[in-house]
């Protein structure tokens, strides 16, 4: 089953051989949905469907507080890249293993260095992180550390401030500013 949250309504169980579904409803019962009984163009559109999910999903990056910016395009281009790729490498794993887990959280790496550093590069994002994992180990420094001193170089530095403005610019901060209530 599941991990039910405090206040899950709906739990979910998948039987070990992967054909049944089972839905349980708090207070209301238990629902079976058998995959051998269901026709075989209803599973491909499923099927097609949770793909189409799960990679559209990976461009769900959240709001960053501590560097107070929204991800790029371009970053939610790159994650889902890496999930696509994830899956064409012929992987068991339903998600690759990210840094500071899935999605952008603080403390993991600021996806803008990342895509910035990319682009001087010429490089994916996921060889960048490569890059700074291999780099930081090398140093003995976080992996923050070492992609905090490669974006503070030269030919970086200036794309990282266009990137940052780019977001910005899609931000009216008077109607923010009016949404807090002043």
């Amino acid at each position: 089953m599941t991990k039910q949250k405090s206040n899950s309504v709906i739990t979910t169980a998948v039987s070990e051989d992967q054909t049944r579904i089972t839905f349980n409803v708090k207070g209301a019962g238990e629902l079976v949905l058998d995959l051998t009984k269901m026709n075989a163009a209803i599973l491909m559109r499923a099927r097609t469907h949770g793909f189409i999910q799960k990679v559209s999903d990976r461009a769900a990056i959240p709001f960053n507080k501590e560097t107070n910016s929204y991800a790029t395009p371009q970053q939610k281009f790159e994650a889902m890249r890496e999930l696509v790729d994830h899956f064409h490498s012929g992987t068991a794993d339903w998600a690759p293993k990210r840094e500071g887990g899935a999605g952008w959280k603080p403390g993991g790496l600021d996806p803008i260095l990342l895509a910035a550093v990319a682009e001087v590069t010429g490089k994916t994002i996921s060889d960048v992180r490569g890059i700074v994992e291999a780099g930081a180990k090398a140093k003995a420094i976080t992996q923050s550390q070492f992609l905090a001193a490669l974006s503070n170089a030269g030919k970086v530095k200036p794309v990282v401030e266009r990137m940052r403005a780019e977001q910005a610019s899609d931000l009216d901060g008077d109607e923010l500013l009016e949404g807090l209530g002043e």
